[in-house]
């Protein structure tokens, strides 16, 4: 099934990126989602962890470098979020969490300003 939606190459192109970067994009896509499909994982439901561990799985070159084909793999999830795949959100942090919960105390409690938290 892989992960590209339908219209997605007339879509680039209407965007203004290249026939040659359309075909790496859409072949990048494919295999991320047959990986995905492979491991048992919904594309949907897929977030940054699980492109980390495609990017992990993937052939190198002598250097260590991804192949040509697969550099474009950071920039995915920002192009794919608005089509509902690789957008998970990522959990929430410990240290996030208490950050979180000294701010909404410094507001309510102390009455401190949103500008002075952040400061």
């Amino acid at each position: 099934m892989g992960l590209c939606p339908e219209g997605l190459p007339a879509r680039l192109t209407e965007m203004g990126y290249t026939e040659a970067y359309i075909k790496s994009l859409v072949r990048l896509v494919n295999s991320l989602g047959e990986w995905l499909e492979e491991d048992g994982k919904c594309p949907r439901k897929a977030g940054r962890a699980e492109l980390e561990a495609y990017i992990a799985d993937q052939n190198r070159s002598s250097r260590g470098q991804l192949l040509a084909w697969t550099r474009l793999i950071r920039r995915l999830p920002a192009m794919m979020a608005p089509l509902g795949a690789l957008c998970r959100p990522e959990p929430s942090t410990f240290s996030g969490s208490i950050l979180e919960g000294f701010a909404t105390y410094l507001k309510n409690a102390l009455g401190v300003t949103p500008n002075t938290i952040k400061t």
